[in-house]
C-alpha cells in the first residue's frame, strides 16, 4: 500500500479511504444462488485469520499517511450478496473473524459506522486489544469537569436536511449546527454512539448519510454496545414508556455520563424527563439559549 505523499502534502490534502476492508460478495453473475459457494464465504468472513488480515491492513493504511478510513456499513446481515457488515447484528458475532479478533467496530477513527484507529499505545497503530466499547481511545467516564458532556439524538445530526422555511426547524437547525462547531473546538464534549452508527447506515440518502459522519468526527466520546445499555434501555422502557430506539439512545447517554441529552422531538423530551435518569433532557435550542445568550 502506498500514498502519493509529496503531492498530499503540498496540496494539504486529507486522504480518505472507503469500503477497504474484505465484504467477501460473489461477483460472478449467476453465481450468487450457489449455497455451497457463499456458505464457503461467510466462513472466510469469519475466520479469525480475517480480522488479523485486517488490522494489518489498517495499519498499513495509517503506516501510509492515510487519513479517515470508513468501512461502511458497520452491520449487516451477511447474504448470497456479500458479508457486508464486520459483525452480523449489533449485539453479537463476538466469536467471528474480524470482530472477534480484528478491529472491533466500537470506535471510529473520524466518523464513519466502522472507521477504526487506536490513539493510544504505538502513535498511529491499531491495537485489537485496546478497541474496546469505551477502551483506550476516549474513555466514556472520563469527563473533564469542567467540560458539558452533551449527547444529541440523531435527528440533531440531521436537523439540517429538514423544512427550514419552517422558523422553528431553522432555529433547531442553526443551534445543533453550532454546538458542532463548539464541539470541534473543545469546548463541549459531544457522544457518537453505536445507536447513531446504525441509524446512519440504515439511512437511504446518501447525502444524509455523509454529513453525518462528517458531524461524528467532533464527537469525542464512543459508546458501542454493551451490556450496561441494553439493561439500562430495558428500564428505560418500562420506567418512561420509551421505544426500543429512544431507549437505548438514553441509555448510551447515561452510560456516556452525558449532563444533558438533546433531542428535537417534543415527545421524547417528555417521555426523557420522566425517566429516572441522571441527566437533563430538552430540545438543543432551549439548551443553547440557557448556556450561551
Amino acid at each position: 500500500m502506498a500514498l502519493p505523499p509529496t503531492k498530499t502534502d503540498r496540496a494539504s490534502l486529507f486522504v480518505a479511504a472507503a469500503d477497504p476492508l474484505p465484504c467477501s460478495a460473489l461477483l460472478v453473475t449467476g453465481v450468487e444462488s450457489s449455497d455451497a459457494l457463499t456458505r464457503l464465504f461467510h466462513q472466510a468472513n469469519a475466520d479469525p485469520r480475517m480480522g488479523a488480515l485486517c488490522t494489518r491492513y489498517l495499519n498499513g493504511w495509517k503506516d501510509a499517511g492515510g487519513g479517515l478510513f470508513c468501512n461502511f456499513p458497520s452491520v449487516g446481515r451477511w447474504s448470497e450478496w456479500g458479508s457486508w457488515g464486520l459483525p452480523q447484528f449489533s449485539d453479537g458475532d463476538e466469536g467471528k473473524g474480524v470482530w472477534a479478533s480484528g478491529p472491533r467496530a466500537g470506535r471510529p477513527i473520524a466518523g464513519g459506522p466502522t472507521a477504526m484507529a487506536c490513539r493510544s499505545g504505538t502513535p498511529g497503530r491499531v491495537d485489537p486489544k485496546c478497541l474496546q466499547v469505551r477502551g483506550c481511545c476516549t474513555l466514556a467516564s472520563t469527563a473533564s469537569a469542567s467540560m458539558n458532556r452533551l449527547y444529541l439524538d440523531y435527528n440533531c445530526f440531521q436537523r439540517s436536511f429538514d423544512d427550514l422555511s419552517q422558523t422553528r426547524i431553522l432555529m433547531e437547525s442553526l443551534a445543533c449546527q453550532d454546538l458542532f462547531a463548539r464541539a470541534d473546538r473543545g469546548d463541549v464534549e459531544l457522544v457518537w454512539s453505536f445507536m447513531h452508527a446504525d441509524e446512519t447506515a440504515l439511512c437511504p440518502f446518501v447525502h444524509r448519510r455523509v454529513e453525518a459522519l462528517r458531524l461524528a468526527d467532533v464527537c469525542r466520546v464512543r459508546v458501542g454496545p454493551d451490556d450496561e445499555a441494553v439493561e439500562r434501555a430495558k428500564q428505560l422502557q418500562d420506567d418512561a414508556g420509551l421505544s426500543p430506539k429512544d431507549a437505548l439512545h438514553l441509555a448510551c447517554a447515561v452510560v456516556a455520563g452525558a449532563t444533558a441529552f438533546l433531542t428535537c422531538d417534543d415527545r421524547l423530551v417528555r417521555q426523557a424527563q420522566r425517566a429516572p435518569a441522571d441527566l437533563e433532557a430538552m430540545n438543543p435550542l432551549d439548551y443553547w439559549r440557557r448556556e450561551y445568550t
